[in-house]
């Protein structure tokens, strides 16, 4: 063989779902199996796959009025120098419908191991490229998140545990990173949103950038208090004086007795009512805290609008920050992205340009999707990861192979031979209703 890696030689099928008996020389040749629909490649195909990965064990493997069905695969090549060649074989009855696997190596002899065994000898025959292309799309054509990340899994069981983490580590940050930038750009957006949304002028934001001192204002209203208690004692004893001397002048009249004691005393009382007068005279309007309220109502109302002054001020001075901050989250993500990609142009995947983060997978920066890229771009990035699949047995299956032109056919068989690799196509043959015919594409690979 040109290449490393273990091809099937002869593939014998007996009693297998709709197939009697069928033997197949491959000689590890690559070939085309063409039938007309429920003629039996599904079977074949299924037939060879079988022993080589258990999943692919049908439910029913036993044709129908059989007791006994088997699948025999000759496979030989060189693995890491050492030239290998084993007959595996997998045997169905009634108490084995998962079927009893024997393997023997190139003189005959048992290996022991049994499914575990060529589990470790062939890799994943189980992967299609078309199911790994469409996970990516939803039934109704648009991107499905759930499948992308099933190809990312995928993608992953290609690459060593500690790329798996360094990348796992940057798209974590990532993550973050685009987290936070876009926490800072919303608290930018609501603080140019108030900065713009205000009713303040120029002038007012001059006038009121400084607040003023309402304490000389306070202490006058404390102190004011005082000298309205004064005036509305003197007040009151005006009146009261007064309505006095009226009842005392009355009381001359009825009380001659009394004339002196109430002349004297009005004496005194006129002298009091004389300074309470010109103190009145000097004091006539009653103190009044009105003007000085007014004059603390308007420090106040200052005040509160240089408070909202220097909040928008200080806005921004925010906004000055978290948009540098936002800066350095952008500049972070481009340097997330290069490393990354330095990441994988040390670890490469299978196709080179290939790469994906924890929500997508890009093929030379845009996503891998049949929208971005032509479908034979898809199909042989698709032949190349399944290549990467089975390092050891280099075989690939296409069951859906009626979906490749001439062009594209053309393209994956010489892909697959330039790299040393078997390839079994299914394809339905549309023309007639032909039993199973398996069309080699090379005269002989061994």
């Amino acid at each position: 063989m040109d290449k490393d890696g273990l091809k099937i030689l002869k593939a014998e099928v007996q009693n297998f779902k709709n197939i009697t008996h069928k033997v197949v020389e491959f000689n590890g040749r690559s070939a085309i199996i063409v039938a007309a629909n429920g003629k039996g490649k599904s079977s074949l195909i299924q037939a060879i796959t079988s022993p080589l990965n258990a999943k692919t064990i049908p439910a029913k493997p036993i044709k129908k009025g059989e007791e006994r069905a088997q699948v025999e695969l000759e496979v030989a090549g060189t693995v890491l120098g050492e030239y290998m060649r084993y007959t595996i074989g997998l045997y169905f009855s009634p108490k084995e419908q998962k079927g009893r696997i024997s393997i023997l190596n190139e003189e005959g002899a048992k290996v022991d191991g049994g499914k575990g065994f060529v589990s470790d000898l062939v890799g994943n025959i189980g992967f299609d490229m078309f199911d790994f292309l469409r996970m990516g799309r939803s039934p109704s054509g648009g991107v499905s998140v759930s499948g992308v990340r099933d190809q990312i899994e995928i993608l992953k069981g290609l690459m060593d545990q500690d790329t798996l983490e360094a990348l796992a580590i940057l798209d974590q940050e990532k993550a973050n990173a685009y987290e936070d930038r876009a926490d800072v750009n919303r608290d930018v957006k609501s603080m140019k949103a108030r900065l713009e949304g205000h009713d303040f002028s120029q002038e007012d934001i001059d006038t009121y950038s400084k607040k003023k001192d309402s304490d000389a204002v306070v202490k006058k209203i404390d102190a004011i208090g005082e000298e309205v208690e004064k005036w509305n004692r003197a007040n009151n004893a005006e009146t009261s004086y007064t309505e006095k001397i009226e009842k005392n002048n009355v009381r001359i009249s009825e009380i001659l007795d009394e004339v002196k004691k109430i002349e004297l005393e009005n004496e005194l009382i006129e002298a009091k009512l004389v300074g309470t007068e010109n103190w009145l005279s000097k004091n006539p309007n009653k103190p009044s805290v009105g003007a000085l309220t007014e004059e603390l109502n308007s420090i106040n109302d200052h005040n509160t609008k240089c408070d909202e002054i220097a909040v928008l001020d200080k806005d921004r001075s925010l906004i000055e920050e978290k948009e540098l901050l936002s800066q350095g989250k952008t500049d972070r993500l481009s340097e997330i992205d290069k490393e990354k990609k330095a990441i994988f142009s040390k670890n490469p995947l299978p196709v080179k340009g290939l790469e994906f983060d924890q929500e997508q997978i890009l093929f030379k920066g845009l996503p891998l999707h049949d929208d971005q890229h032509p479908s034979s771009v898809l199909i042989g990035i698709g032949v190349r990861i399944g290549m990467a699949m089975n390092p050891n047995l280099r075989l690939l299956i296409i069951k859906d192979g009626s979906l490749l032109d001439k062009k594209t056919l053309k393209f994956v068989l010489g892909l697959c031979e330039k790299e040393g690799y078997q390839v079994l196509i299914e394809t339905v043959d549309y023309d007639g209703e032909s039993d199973v015919e398996v069309q080699f594409t090379e005269s002989e690979a061994l």
